[in-house]
């Protein structure tokens, strides 16, 4: 049996054939008001272009992350009897994750005091002061030259 996978371009979302070099994400979420949420609020942020592909279950997240066709992986940390987690390469930095808030790299661009946080006891994301005590996870970034996911 195949695994349930929903494709998602919307209207106001280009496809791939519309722009040389969109930034292709594969979420990987079981619940559809999330990915509405994903979905519409990439919307709303217009550039860059994006093509956001939607995969409901664990299973479905699993095939496409094999095919190597994204630049950004989004996952839901629940994912019915699967973890999030469990969908990285082995040998990756996540391991002993607390439920906790983390620290983003990024800061909030309406305020340059603030920066994004992260929620990882309930995915929340949201903007705290710099000045305020939260866990940090450092992760070193690189190209996916696709010896992994």
């Amino acid at each position: 049996m195949k695994p349930t996978l929903t494709s998602w371009p919307s209207e106001h979302m280009a496809s791939p054939q519309a722009d040389p070099a969109p930034i292709r994400i594969l979420l990987v979420e079981d619940d559809e008001d999330d990915h509405i949420l994903i979905r519409d609020t990439l919307e709303e942020m217009g550039t860059p272009t994006c093509f956001l592909e939607w995969a409901r279950t664990y299973e479905a997240g699993l095939q496409l992350i094999h095919e190597h066709r994204h630049d950004l992986y989004v996952f839901d940390y629940r994912l019915g009897a699967h973890t999030g987690i469990d969908l990285l390469p082995a040998g990756h930095p996540f391991s002993n994750v607390q439920s906790s808030v983390y620290w983003s790299a990024t800061t909030f661009a309406t305020d340059p005091t603030f920066a994004w946080l992260v929620a990882f006891d309930d995915g929340l994301v949201s903007a705290g002061s710099k000045t305020s005590g939260f866990v940090v996870w450092c992760v070193r970034g690189g190209h996916n030259d696709g010896s992994q996911y």
